[in-house]
């Protein structure tokens, strides 16, 4: 893959990096706040209004969490619902524990 504007080849890098990179801070307070709610299964609009994000972004972020694994979608006539799979949750729990350790001074 090329940077097109200088033309310096760069490298695609997978892994947890890609990952953390792709999800920004935006996936992950959605982690956060599917991992924290009291309900099991949130719908698109109060994680939406709840994070105060614009459609584009949270339709983004739940295009990338998807396709990582991290939460899961169901139908309700014209409601979707999303919630954390296993893997969500463990990936939610090192975030959360990530944030509490880098806010201790």
């Amino acid at each position: 893959m090329k940077n097109s504007l200088i033309n310096i080849p760069t490298k695609r890098r997978s892994g947890v990096g890609s990952l953390i990179e792709k999800l920004g801070e935006s996936g992950c307070r959605m982690l956060i706040h599917l991992a924290r709610a009291q309900k099991t299964k949130l719908p698109i609009t109060e994680i939406r209004n709840t994070l105060r994000m614009g459609s584009g972004t949270i339709y983004r972020v739940v295009h990338i969490l998807s396709g990582f694994g991290l939460i899961v979608e169901e139908s309700r006539g014209v409601a979707r619902l999303f919630s954390l799979t296993e893997k969500g949750k463990r990936v939610a729990s090192l975030l959360m524990e990530a944030d509490a350790i880098l806010s201790k001074k």
